[in-house]
């Protein structure tokens, strides 16, 4: 056979392994699709034509057997059969999954709904309606030792609490790949338990496992409010030297009004221990101004970007070191954040926009990079101090560059001596001629010594479009004529701005990069 012929005969012979390869592909198992609707009166079966009412045992036992061979989605009216309202029940949803398969079952509330109570017919939806349960623990996983893998939450409304015994909105103990989205939650006012959506912890204090420890939790997309204590809580290793969770992804929520009804006043809360953690592009914010506690807390390695916090009563972002025995924190980001109007409870002993705190053992935040953050209006009540940018003396190896921040009750920004490994490029601004805008140690700069201490740091007024109320994120855009328009530094890591605008070759200070080209 000549070469030709056998390159010829080769290329076929691939084609024809390529085209089974997809038509094996193509004949893995549909998804299984089951019903729900609490209105009709039929027998239930969960098909389409006689749905169950609720996810009782019976019906978990169809949904293990299914989804040994495949993927399992189970849709939930989102509204009446006559109207745009809530389809309503006060039975809770246990997640039951015992199968172990990577089958994924997805439980939605929010894409069809049944046109008819009597003769069932099943729609898609576009709606804003949504399943909503009103109970006591609405949405849960059982029990606190059993994994619950390959599970998505989508699109429900709950109000945790009715019954009077409280609990969480979502209560996840433990599960790998797992997804909750596009929920609505909130606790009945008589609740005394939180927080909105729950991950429990890895460990107990004794060492003994929880659920050991997670992987690839995604939370996205909620709106959080008025519960009782934290919105959104990960638990940690519990000052075990035993790793966590790992690839958590907090974006997109909603998050405002927390510990409304008491408890501890944090939007999210992610405990020790945990590795690759994001934090992205969550809105946090009270309504009343000093209000709440922290919008952002993380004791774990982490990357928070992008976020927009304000009227919080402590500080925006708080990085922890309460638990440190498992080493993760290397190398933490805090980057592009817009934080507005925090502090000012007297509750609290501090305020701060953004606070990297330490302590002299353990694990700590070294080498954390802080970039190109807007902080704004730090409040400081007679007990605390008001200080927009704060870092610990442990922190070591910090780097700080490209942040504005702007109008702190007391400093703009404080580090303790050692712990700077680069910084420059910054705004800070206070009103004042002999207002302090930096401390480093024991060191102290006003707008006249800056550049004694970052040569290229500016102390001006940022100029934004409109830091006013009702605060909104377009309001902390630069001005043409504002002095951080060029003046910062590029960063290797990233390119993007807070609305995830390019930067390109000419970086501005601050969150939001001027939009060149605008009238300003």
């Amino acid at each position: 056979m000549s070469a030709l012929r056998w390159f010829s005969f080769l290329a076929v012979v691939l084609v024809l392994l390529s085209v089974g390869q997809l038509a094996t592909r193509s004949q893995s198992p549909a998804a299984v699709v089951y019903y729900v609707d609490p209105d009709w009166p039929g027998e239930a079966t969960g098909a389409a034509e006689t749905p169950w009412t609720r996810l009782d045992r019976s019906a978990w036992q169809a949904i293990n057997e299914a989804l040994a061979t495949a993927g399992v989605t189970v849709y939930f009216s989102a509204r009446e059969a006559d109207s745009h309202t809530n389809e309503t029940t006060t039975d809770r949803i246990e997640i039951l999954r015992t199968d172990t398969s990577t089958h994924r079952i997805t439980l939605d509330g929010m894409s069809k709904y049944n046109a008819s109570d009597t003769a069932p017919s099943w729609r898609d939806y576009k709606g804003r309606s949504k399943f909503h349960l009103t109970s006591d623990y609405p949405i849960n996983t059982a029990t606190r030792d059993t994994k619950r893998n390959y599970v998505t939450i989508r699109g429900f409304k709950v109000i945790a609490g009715s019954g009077g015994r409280g609990g969480q909105g979502i209560a996840y103990w433990g599960g790998d790949h797992v997804v909750i989205e596009h929920c609505e939650i909130t606790h009945h006012a008589n609740v005394k338990h939180g927080p909105g959506i729950i991950v429990n912890y890895a460990w107990n204090d004794d060492g003994t496992p929880r659920n050991g420890g997670c992987t690839d939790l995604t939370i996205r997309n909620n709106v959080i409010h008025h519960v009782y204590g934290e919105g959104i809580y990960v638990g940690g290793s519990h000052d075990q030297p035993k790793p966590a969770h790992s690839n958590v992804t907090i974006e997109g929520n909603t998050i405002y009004d927390v510990a409304i009804y008491g408890g501890e006043g944090d939007a999210i809360d992610v405990k020790d221990g945990s590795t690759n953690v994001v934090i992205r592009g969550n809105t946090v914010y009270m309504t009343e101004p000093g209000a709440g506690r922290d919008g952002i807390v993380c004791g774990s390695g982490c990357v928070v970007e992008g976020n927009f916090i304000y009227n919080l009563g402590r500080s925006g972002i708080s990085l922890g070191t309460y638990w440190n025995a498992y080493p993760v924190r290397d190398g933490s980001v805090v980057r592009n954040n817009i934080i507005v109007n925090t502090g000012g409870n007297p509750r609290y002993s501090w305020d701060h926009g953004i606070i990297v705190s330490g302590d002299d053992s353990g694990d700590q935040f070294t080498n954390i990079g802080i970039y190109s953050n807007t902080i704004c209006s730090v409040r400081a009540d007679a007990n605390s101090d008001g200080i927009g940018l704060v870092i610990s003396e442990y922190a070591t190896g910090a780097r700080v560059k490209n942040n504005i921040v702007y109008s702190s009750s007391g400093i703009d920004f404080s580090a303790g001596e050692g712990c700077l490994a680069e910084h420059d490029h910054n705004l800070y601004f206070s009103p004042g001629p002999d207002a302090i805008v930096a401390r480093y140690g024991r060191k102290r700069y006003t707008a006249a010594t800056l550049t004694d201490f970052e040569p290229h740091s500016i102390s001006a007024d940022p100029q934004f479009v409109n830091p006013q109320p009702p605060y909104l994120p377009s309001g902390f855009k630069l001005q043409a004529t504002s002095p951080a328009v060029g003046a910062g530094a590029p960063i290797d890591s990233f390119n993007d701005d807070f609305f995830g605008l390019s930067r390109g070759a000419r970086w501005d200070i601050g969150a939001a990069a001027y939009e060149r080209g605008s009238s300003g």
